[in-house]
Parts: C-alpha cells; sequence; structure tokens
C-alpha cells in the first residue's frame, strides 16, 4: 500500500505539470489572438478578418474547458484513491501495533506465570520420576523374561523331578476290618483284577464289569470259546 501510495502521489504531481504547462500554452495563444485581434503584432501584408478570429478563439477555449474537465476528473479519481489507500495504511499500520502488544505481555503477567509454574513444579516432578521408573521397571522385566537361557531352564527343571526324596516309615496298627480289607486287596493283586474294572466294593458284595468284547465276538450273540473260562 505505501508503494501505491507514492505511485499515486507521483501520477497528481505528473498530471499538475501536465495542466500546467497546457494552462501556459493556451496563454500565450490568447496573448498571439489578441495581438492579431488589435492589430498590434499584425503583419503589413493584411489583417485577418475579426469573425475567423473569434471562431478560432471559441474552438480553443472550448478545448482547454474539456481538457480542464478531463484533468480535473482524473485529479479527483486520484485523490480519493489516495484517500482509501491511506485510510488501509491507517488500518494496517494499528492492527501491526496491537499484533505486537498481544505478542508482548508486560511483565506482571510474565511473573504471575512464572511464579503459578514454580509453584507446581515440585510435585509435577515427584510424579514425574515415579512414572518414568514404573516404565523402567516394565522394560528391565520384559527384557529378563524374553531372554530365557534354555539349557539352565532343563536343568532346573530335571533336578525337581530326579530329586528323591527319603520316606520315613511308621508302624501302623490295623484293627480287624482293616486287616481283612487289606487281605482281600492283596488277593486281588494277585488274581490281576484291574482297579478300574472295580464300580463298586463294600464288605459283602464286589461288582465286576467284563468288556463285551472279551465275551463276545464282533456281531455275534455266541460265547466264545475262552469266554466260559474267564467268566
Amino acid at each position: 500500500h505505501q508503494s501505491q501510495l507514492e505511485r499515486a502521489k507521483t501520477s497528481i504531481g505528473n498530471y499538475k505539470q501536465v495542466v500546467l504547462k497546457t494552462l501556459r500554452k493556451k496563454d500565450s495563444l490568447l496573448k498571439k489572438y489578441e495581438t492579431i485581434l488589435y492589430g498590434d503584432a499584425l503583419p503589413e501584408k493584411g489583417k485577418i478578418p475579426r469573425s475567423s478570429v473569434i471562431d478560432v478563439l471559441k474552438a480553443e477555449v472550448k478545448d482547454i474547458g474539456d481538457e480542464n474537465r478531463v484533468l480535473n476528473r482524473e485529479r479527483d479519481f486520484l485523490k480519493k484513491e489516495i484517500e482509501e489507500l491511506e485510510s488501509n495504511m491507517l488500518v494496517l499500520e494499528e492492527k501491526e501495533i496491537n499484533d505486537t502488544k498481544e505478542f508482548k505481555p508486560n511483565s506482571e503477567t510474565r511473573v504471575a506465570v512464572t511464579t503459578e509454574f514454580s509453584n507446581g513444579l515440585e510435585s509435577f516432578l515427584v510424579t514425574y520420576s515415579d512414572l518414568i521408573t514404573l516404565i523402567l521397571v516394565i522394560f528391565v522385566l520384559l527384557y529378563s523374561v524374553s531372554k530365557v537361557d534354555g539349557g539352565k531352564f532343563t536343568e532346573v527343571f530335571s533336578s525337581f523331578q530326579e530329586k528323591k526324596f527319603q520316606l520315613q516309615h511308621q508302624n501302623v496298627r490295623l484293627d480287624t476290618k482293616e486287616f481283612e480289607m487289606l487281605s482281600r486287596v492283596r488277593e486281588l493283586v494277585k488274581d490281576n483284577v484291574d482297579p478300574e474294572s472295580l464300580v463298586r466294593s463294600d464288605v459283602r458284595t464286589i461288582l465286576i464289569r467284563l468288556k463285551s468284547s472279551d465275551l463276545f465276538a464282533p456281531g455275534s450273540a455266541h460265547l466264545k470259546e475262552d469266554a466260559e473260562e474267564l467268566i
């Protein structure tokens, strides 16, 4: 806008010079026609008719008036443009001043902000240090878990399996019922009876379940040859 304002002022100065030059030229022509009209500077060969001089003067005056009106319109237009540019310059200057005021806080505001931040700085640092410590512990734990030595792990696990425990023997007295039950268990062990086949056992009865494949052939209802011996 500043450059446009300077160009507009220069244009007005140039137009003023043109107007002054044109007016001087027309003034000289008027003086010349006046001398011709009154005969003071008329050549000796003859005078120009007065009517023709008047017509020429009227035409010249009309042209001067037209040129003056055109120059006045251009001057008014340039003045309006200069006024608009000056108003824009003022608005821009005010905006720059306001922006500088907003971006430059005063000393009281800076002191208040600094005081508020320094008051809560201690608690903030404590919380921050605790958070960083927890994150560090988590990363160390993940790192230690991610690297497991297979040989050492197998060695430790096998030590639990191969470790021998010493049992202490103690003499226990059995009553009559417990002794009878122990005798029956020994007999079952001698007869190679599968413990899973024993569904229910008590003092009086023993229930034994036999597989059908041991008694019957597939798709047959007749007993096998060795089924009787098994029964």
